[in-house]
């Protein structure tokens, strides 16, 4: 499997279906008018992350990204996936 394969799985597979999933409870919490603002809030950011997934996975498809963007969206998300925090100074240095 490619790495823009691996991307597009986790993407499809994994990153989409969980926000969309979370999406949804969001928008039932606020149908039953149980949300805080912060709640509201967070259903905003939620949608804008999934656009950005969707953006991702478009760019990927058209091959619009380098062997380089690759390998740095493939680690930002699989970072993200795991739910761990990625660490920007050793990023800064890989560009330098």
């Amino acid at each position: 499997m490619t790495k823009s394969e691996e991307i597009l799985a986790l993407l499809e597979d994994h990153m989409l279906p969980e926000i969309e999933d979370y999406i949804d409870e969001m928008f039932a919490l606020i149908a039953s008018k149980k949300a805080s603002e912060d709640d509201k809030i967070a259903v905003t950011e939620a949608q804008e992350v999934r656009a950005d997934f969707k953006e991702i996975a478009e760019d990927v498809r058209g091959g619009q990204l380098d062997e380089v963007e690759i390998e740095v969206v493939l680690k930002e998300l699989t970072a993200m996936h795991n739910g761990e925090e990625l660490d920007n100074d050793e990023d800064d240095e890989d560009e330098a």
